[in-house]
């Protein structure tokens, strides 16, 4: 596994001990640089986060978000676990919207949209 994804791995493991609702993301990485975002039956992977090594440090990767087409800045960084702590609390707003209309869209029944 690529040592991104297994960092945002572990954040999303970690988020999930605070929130369950953090089940329906998904991490992929690749080369140093891991995606976090949900699954949607209509198009697909959604990209909602990003994680980067901007540094050497070990254990420690950047966020940033999605904003249209481009990867914003959220001045964040650090372990999988504060991460995490920031994800199920200041930045809860970045996942939370997104998770709640992949799980209404799976669970709807055909016609009803």
């Amino acid at each position: 596994m690529d040592p991104a994804e297994s960092f945002a791995n572990s954040v999303l493991a970690a988020l999930r001990a605070r929130d369950t609702r953090v089940a329906a993301l998904r991490a992929k990485g690749r080369g140093g640089t891991a995606v976090i975002g949900v699954d949607d039956a209509d198009t697909g992977f959604v990209p909602l986060l990003r994680l980067t090594a901007a540094s050497r440090a070990y254990n420690v990767m950047t966020l940033l978000v999605r904003q249209g087409n481009h990867w914003m800045p959220t001045f964040q960084r650090g372990t999988p676990e504060q991460l995490a702590e920031q994800l199920a609390t200041r930045f809860q707003h970045l996942w939370l919207i997104a998770v709640t209309m992949a799980d209404f869209s799976a669970t709807a029944r055909p016609g009803t949209r």
